[in-house]
């Protein structure tokens, strides 16, 4: 889903090339979505793949994430709507400061 979101976006934004930070705690899944992300996206792309839960992140990983802005934050996942409130309000608070743009698709 995140390819097909960035081939229909890069041309309305006329985009040269995109810089891609995944997140998840499983390595194997950062491994499949980058290669894929890499077959399926039509434009230069640079993956950085972080390997945390983002309620667990380190601080260093957030500092990353915030030199990189901006950013437009995809949630394509299954790791948000098991978050208790008080673990999911200032975790989205936290992202919140990183970007204007935000998609969330969650299964519930």
């Amino acid at each position: 889903m995140l390819a097909d979101l960035v081939n229909r976006i890069t041309p309305l934004c006329d985009l040269q090339k995109i810089n891609l930070v995944l997140i998840d705690a499983s390595a194997g899944m950062l491994k499949a979505a980058e290669m894929h992300l890499r077959q399926q996206i039509r434009i230069p792309l640079e993956v950085t793949c972080l390997p945390y839960k983002m309620q667990e992140m380190p601080e260093s990983q957030w500092q990353f994430l915030e030199q990189t802005k901006p950013i437009w934050f995809a949630n394509i996942s299954l790791s948000l709507h098991h978050m208790m409130r008080v673990t999911k309000v200032p975790l989205f608070q936290r992202i919140r400061t990183l970007s204007r743009y935000c998609l969330f698709g969650e299964a519930n």
